[in-house]
């Protein structure tokens, strides 16, 4: 995305390809060819993987508790729900949410927040609502 590189517990892992030799990754919408490795490691990972005809972000493990429901739901097909996050529209979400990492520019980030109050009003409210709550808590 932006080329910073993130923290990558996988050895011998790199960042932009695929590296020669490792399987692909069968992803929503087909075999992946290349991977840009933002996290991968023992608390989850976050990738965007591309094919020949599209692309979009992996999100697992704990990474994926911090995405909310609401937003996972009203991802394209509900793939948000299961990790994915298509290039098109989704993979704001995961640019949102995952900000405070350091793998996306600040623009990344501003832009990801605009277009989540925008394509996604509905889980937006809720999301904010929820962050109101917390802070009567």
């Amino acid at each position: 995305m932006n080329g910073k590189r993130g923290s990558n517990e996988q050895k011998g892992s790199q960042y932009g390809f695929q590296l020669k030799g490792v399987k692909s990754m069968e992803t929503p919408w087909g075999e992946s060819d290349s991977e840009h490795v933002h996290y991968r490691g023992t608390r989850g990972e976050v990738v965007f993987y591309t094919t020949p005809s599209h692309g979009g972000f992996r999100v697992t493990g704990e990474f994926a508790k911090e995405i909310p429901e609401a937003f996972k739901l009203q991802s394209f097909c509900g793939q948000g729900v299961d990790g994915w996050y298509e290039e098109d529209c989704d993979c704001v979400i995961p640019i949102y949410f995952l900000s405070r990492y350091g793998w996306f520019d600040n623009k990344q980030v501003q832009m990801a927040e605009k277009m989540c109050k925008a394509q996604y009003p509905e889980a937006w409210a809720y999301h904010e609502l929820a962050l109101k709550a917390k802070e009567l808590i």
